[in-house]
């Protein structure tokens, strides 16, 4: 049995082994998610952001903390910015959501799984 494709009903419940590998595949799918929101961030900030001196710790510091759901870390400076950062941190919310949904997929198959061979 594939590590990705999950059991039908008819079917026995994955070994923990399986279960356990198609956890770890979707943890890593979920990070590397997170890893490209949070980079095409950094690189927002970074280039519209951050004049007079741009650095990058505070630009990945700031799309960092929209990612995270925590806000802004200051206030942003150019009408650019603040439009396009208020439309990231809308839509890095919902990558948010979608990697939590990725990461949940094996445990709720898993329990629905055990519950339906009863």
């Amino acid at each position: 049995m594939s590590i990705m494709r999950y059991e039908r009903v008819h079917h026995p419940l994955a070994g923990t082994r399986i279960f356990l590998a198609r956890v770890g595949v979707h943890a890593a799918i979920a990070l590397i998610i997170v890893a490209v929101i949070t980079g095409l961030g950094t690189a927002f900030f970074y280039f519209v952001e951050g004049e007079p001196e741009p650095h990058w710790t505070l630009a990945y510091a700031q799309a960092a903390l929209l990612v995270s759901g925590m806000g802004p870390m200051g206030d942003l400076r150019t009408p650019w910015g603040q439009a396009i950062g208020g439309t990231y941190a809308l839509f890095s919310g919902f990558f948010l959501v979608s990697a939590l949904g990725v990461i949940a997929a094996p445990f709720v198959h898993r329990l629905l799984h055990y519950m339906l061979l009863d």
